[in-house]
């Protein structure tokens, strides 16, 4: 059995229904399946010539997931097609190819599809759609007449060299289904299963900020961060939803609390161990071994300069919060407090010897002057600190 003969198997049942539409005005006449230049004019001639092939766009992106993440087949690779077809009608006399083109227009109109038991009778007849599954397939096979324009029908005509143009109009076929002969490997079976009580819905993230900041602001590194959203706390209630933790992309897991100065809300202090750079924050739900989840909520979380210290030879020694791992994108900003803010020079941090919480740049070929340091980790940068007395930003090193 093979489904790749079933765009043989449309061509050959729509000839063998048009030959007895053809026979019933005209008993002399009959069907060919030729190019357009070898049709016969010994008699009266209808002759289907398929000429293009598209995917059916009602199948678009239903075939994705095939195969496992070992390699290993889930299911049979499907597609599906439409047929195109250049219905020609000819004769040495113009009546009798418009008497064929009327009865095949008309019969098409009445009876817009091939029946399973005309494809079968077709299939049957011919050995070489021997295995064809058109017959069985889903879906039943359409016909149509959509309208072409005289510009779209002189090129198909173009297309073969040599062609005596005749009366012609377009036949399409739909839906077309190719399936694998491949069979997939069966999934393995259930060992076992358990019944447990769940949320009906999974828990949500909607906003995140830190404690006694407005949402709006940025978060640092040790913050506290309060969180809003869905199924946080149980319905009507101020009680924390049982087994509920929130995981970050960086590795750690968190166990909140219920917030007491936000309502329906819940607090989580950020371990001194994240990264700083663009973090991503989820909540599940765990109760007798199943979890819910939500689904992931970004926040850039700002690493903290403590201290930038001027050491001999305009050497700078710079103090942060959290470590600087071997992954991560690190400089130093330095700007000139008198000057253009957007004038800046930019020096990457060492990696030899991270993650530390330390480090030390050369600053030796600076301009002499007052600059306002900044450390820049995975894009996100550090704030600086205002104050009423000069210098009104910190931190700032003079070399």
């Amino acid at each position: 059995m093979s489904s790749a003969l079933n765009p043989a198997a449309v061509t050959r049942t729509l000839r063998d229904w048009l030959f007895g539409v053809c026979h019933a005005i005209d008993s002399g006449s009959d069907v060919s399946m030729v190019r357009p230049d070898k049709i016969s004019t010994a008699k009266p001639t209808v002759n289907l010539f398929l000429y293009q092939i598209e995917h059916n766009p009602g199948y678009a992106g239903g075939d994705l997931g095939t195969r496992r993440s070992d390699g290993s087949l889930a299911k049979r690779p499907t597609t599906a097609i439409n047929l195109s077809y250049l219905v020609s009608f000819a004769a040495s006399s113009e009546i009798a190819s418009n008497n064929l083109m009327g009865a095949v227009v008309l019969a098409i109109h009445a009876h817009p599809g091939l029946t399973r038991s005309q494809i079968a009778a077709s299939i049957a007849a011919d050995p070489l759609l021997d295995g064809a599954t058109l017959a069985t397939q889903t879906e039943a096979i359409k016909l149509s007449m959509p309208q072409i324009s005289l510009d779209e029908l002189s090129k198909i005509w173009g297309m073969v060299t040599g062609a005596q143009f005749w009366l012609s109009i377009h036949v399409l076929a739909t839906t077309v289904i190719l399936e694998s002969d491949s069979d997939p490997e069966a999934a393995l079976p259930v060992r076992g299963f358990s019944a447990a009580a769940l949320p009906s819905f999974g828990p949500s993230i909607d906003s995140i900020w830190s404690k006694g900041h407005r949402v709006s602001d940025p978060i640092e590194t040790g913050a506290t961060l309060v969180l809003k959203g869905a199924n946080l706390l149980q319905p009507g209630t101020n009680i924390l939803n049982a087994g509920l933790t929130l995981t970050l992309d960086s590795g750690e897991t968190i166990v909140p609390t219920k917030s007491a100065d936000v309502p329906d809300a819940i607090e989580a202090i950020l371990p001194s161990s994240v990264p700083a750079g663009l973090r991503q924050l989820g909540a599940q739900f765990t109760s007798s071994g199943h979890t819910v989840t939500s689904g992931i909520f970004p926040f850039l979380l700002r690493p903290i300069l403590a201290s930038a210290t001027v050491l001999p030879g305009n050497n700078v020694q710079l103090v942060f919060t959290p470590s600087i791992s071997a992954d991560q994108a690190a400089f130093a900003v330095f700007s000139l407090l008198s000057g253009d803010f957007a004038d800046q020079h930019r020096i990457e941090l060492p990696s030899a010897g991270r993650p530390y919480l330390t480090a030390t740049v050369d600053c030796s070929g600076f301009p002499a002057g007052d600059y306002i340091v900044r450390l820049r980790v995975d894009g996100a940068e550090s704030l600086l600190q205002f104050q009423s007395v000069a210098p009104k930003v910190q931190p700032v090193v003079t070399l």
